[in-house]
């Protein structure tokens, strides 16, 4: 059975608007923490105009305590979140490593921006997210799994073609998506979804394997460490 865990903390970051495509990119003005209604956290804009050539980029950031699962097996791992259909255009998200919201009990700053985005560290492959009211899951690799052994796993979504590619459009766009954080609705708070196996006593009893053995006179395996000194 899967295990499904909200986000402790979760909100975006908006930066800050430059002419510069580097200093957009690595400078965060103000930050939305715990949104209950819908915007759109992930964006990357460019506008011209006479006074010439700005950008803006947003990312959004969660935070989950996994520390009761610190020392499963977990398999089949992802994040999920709510679209809304008030976006321009389905774009193309990923998640990344993040280092921002504490133990998942801290609200974000600007300053986590770009400090706290690790952007060499992918969690993912590039997913669709629809200009639409729709359920989004990303599937989540080997590295964000091993985070669950820190106690503690931190995600980052960023668009992917520009803003991850670090690759500056090369013409006015405006490249954005929505979530919608309805906290009286089921599923609108982000949440990771995973299955999980307790470590627990490795060996046959009496033949049988240990994947088989559920409890050995009524103890639960997962709490076994040795059957008859063994």
């Amino acid at each position: 059975m899967s295990t499904t865990i909200n986000a402790g903390k979760y909100g975006y970051i908006i930066g800050t608007v430059d002419s510069t495509w580097t200093t957009a990119r690595t400078s965060g003005a103000n930050a939305h923490n715990q949104p209950t209604t819908n915007a759109y956290p992930t964006q990357v804009r460019r506008s011209s105009g006479r006074g010439g050539t700005d950008y803006w980029i947003r990312r959004f950031f969660a935070s989950f305590d996994v520390s009761a699962y610190a020392s499963h097996t977990i398999t089949n791992l992802t994040f999920n979140f709510r679209s809304d259909d008030s976006g321009n255009t389905n774009i193309d998200g990923i998640v990344v490593k993040s280092t921002a919201q504490g133990n998942a009990d801290t609200d974000l700053s600007a300053s986590d921006f770009w400090t706290d985005v690790d952007m060499s560290t992918a969690y993912s492959s590039d997913f669709s997210w629809p200009d639409l009211d729709a359920n989004v899951s990303a599937t989540l690799n080997a590295s964000a799994i091993s985070q669950f052994s820190n106690s503690y796993l931190r995600i980052c979504v960023v668009q992917y073609e520009n803003d991850y590619g670090n690759s500056p459009p090369g013409a006015d766009q405006n490249s954005y998506a929505f979530m919608n954080w309805d906290t009286g609705n089921s599923g609108y708070v982000p949440y990771i979804e995973f299955d999980s196996a307790a470590p627990g006593y490795g060996n046959k009893v009496i033949g049988v394997t240990s994947a088989s053995i559920g409890e050995v006179i009524d103890v639960a395996s997962g709490n076994i460490g040795e059957v008859i000194g063994v």
